[in-house]
């Protein structure tokens, strides 16, 4: 009997699995993952338990595995605290272990606390600090502060790192003061950094002035430092190419202002490229406007070559 025949034998939908009747072979390795998730869909949430039971040693075989998650990924979105209590009775190792996560994360989704308070109380290792971190992004998506406060009490590592810089990009989504004051005050001085880029970042979409102020005054001089000026700097651009331009020209001069100028102008440029061009003319001769001219140049010699002319005799 192949797996598919068992499918309908223990409970799955008969018309929805007609289209496999004609599978002869062991497995079902010729079954792409659409006809995969159709076979799982077909799977009456209440007798998923009882499919998943006799797909276990199929799922030794990668189609088998393939359906064995699909079937049970099906069954923990709609029913996560059943799907996590029979994950846990499963045989330590590897299924179980990928049982109880997919499970985790479902119900993270319907009830975080509850989620987190479940995968807590297993055996303190690797498997459990794994799945945490996990849970956390999907808490982390919804409820940011939860998620960081999950993620402080975790061992530090790359990955609750990383958790810690997702939630406090999301957090800083709707609350980017907040989260540029928490970000300023945690962690240590290599991740505090990037923690205030993710704010910068965040922030840089709705209130680009704001998050070049955080930038300027939170970041330390360096690489990191310019490269998050000049992320600013072209998302204002798109907004207010003006106000970014008179921000930026008031920098000292050096290669954050030259790199700055370059950028804003290019992207004005080709979004307009008149008024960039008033914007150029006026500007004092010196470095700044050799810069800004050169990078004019560069982008409307094509798209507006007379103007690109001009500009090459002032």
């Amino acid at each position: 009997m192949n797996l598919l025949q068992k499918i309908l034998l223990i409970g799955a939908a008969p018309v929805a699995c007609a289209g496999f009747a004609q599978a002869d072979s062991a497995s079902v390795v010729d079954v792409d993952t659409a006809q995969l998730k159709t076979v799982a869909d077909a799977v009456p949430l209440g007798n998923a338990a009882i499919v998943l039971e006799s797909l276990n040693r199929d799922a030794q075989t990668p189609s088998g595995h393939a359906l064995w998650r699909e079937v049970i990924r099906r069954w923990a979105a709609a029913s996560p605290v059943a799907a996590a209590l029979w994950a846990q009775g499963l045989p330590t190792g590897k299924l179980q272990t990928e049982a109880r996560l997919i499970a985790a994360i479902a119900w993270a989704n319907a009830d975080s606390a509850a989620a987190v308070k479940w995968v807590s109380r297993w055996p303190a290792d690797d498997t459990r600090t794994n799945a945490l971190v996990t849970v956390g992004y999907e808490v982390a998506r919804t409820k940011p502060l939860d998620a960081l406060t999950l993620a402080v009490k975790l061992p530090v590592s790359p990955a609750t790192t990383d958790m810690i810089a997702c939630a406090v990009g999301q957090w800083a989504a709707t609350d980017p003061a907040a989260a540029a004051a928490w970000a300023k005050l945690n962690g240590d001085a290599a991740s505090r950094g990037r923690l205030v880029l993710e704010v910068v970042n965040s922030w840089s979409e709705s209130d680009p002035a704001a998050a070049a102020a955080l930038a300027l005054s939170a970041l330390p001089a360096g690489r990191e430092q310019d490269d998050a000026v000049v992320a600013i700097v072209q998302r204002w651009v798109q907004k207010d190419p003006a106000s970014a331009a008179e921000w930026v020209t008031a920098f000292p001069a050096g290669s954050l202002r030259d790199a700055s100028v370059s950028n804003l102008v290019a992207l004005w440029t080709g979004k307009d490229a008149a008024r960039a061009g008033e914007w150029l003319k006026k500007l004092p001769a010196g470095k700044l406007k050799d810069v800004a001219r050169a990078a004019f140049i560069e982008r409307a010699k094509t798209a507006s070559p007379q103007l690109a002319a001009q500009m090459s005799s002032l």
